[in-house]
């Protein structure tokens, strides 16, 4: 019998390695999940400013994070740096926040998968199926994709992942082939995107680079 509990070296490939990191970006999500409520709980037509704004935080984040790692030689997530930089006591009390936030996003994304399924079902297939229902499907099926062969959830993920940019991408191109008017710079005027709720802007925004 083999005892052996340790990662099996040459497992994932290149590839799949590429899905499993753009998939935790989830670009679909933060269209479809991020977008809505930042641009109507948010600041409406300045939230590109705000795009751009989240956009150059993480990018000096990176800086930071890219240098930091050189000295911080474990494969743990970011508390692990906040351990090095400000203590265990910061580094233990990240880590509970983390695992709350992860527990939460998780819950809400699966969440928001039964809502649109359902929807979905309702409207091209005129069957009711209860979100909740759904979701429990989703979870499960997320549950034993888990505890498979790891291989196997990389090759699932990445024909949902290349699906997935394409959806984003033909979103774009036919809001720039059926535009509805003349497009402009006037999201960039500060009396556009300074109105509104800038904090919700700032989440949400902020929210569509989960898996940076």
């Amino acid at each position: 019998m083999n005892n052996d509990t340790g990662l099996r070296k040459n497992t994932l490939g290149l590839f799949s390695l590429v899905f499993f990191v753009v998939a935790a970006a989830s670009p679909l999500t933060g269209v479809v999940g991020g977008l809505p409520v930042a641009i109507i709980s948010g600041n409406g037509g300045g939230i590109p400013v705000f795009y751009i704004l989240s956009c150059v935080i993480l990018m000096l984040f990176a800086v930071g994070f890219i240098v930091m790692s050189r000295h911080v030689n474990n494969a743990g997530a970011f508390y692990t740096y906040i351990a090095k930089g400000l203590g265990d006591n910061w580094g233990a009390s990240a880590s509970v926040l983390a695992l709350m936030a992860y527990f939460s996003i998780q819950i809400a994304i699966v969440a928001m998968l039964g809502f649109f399924t359902q929807l979905f079902l309702e409207e091209h297939l005129s069957t009711h199926i209860p979100w909740w229902a759904l979701s429990m499907l989703f979870a499960v099926i997320a549950w034993v994709l888990g505890i498979k062969r790891v291989e196997v959830g990389g090759k699932l993920l990445g024909v949902l992942m290349l699906a997935e940019v394409a959806i984003v991408l033909l979103t774009d191109v036919m809001l720039l082939v059926k535009k509805t008017g003349p497009y402009t710079f006037q999201s960039f005027e500060p009396s556009v995107f300074m109105q509104g709720n800038l904090g919700i802007a700032f989440i949400f925004t902020i929210a569509s680079f989960i898996g940076f």
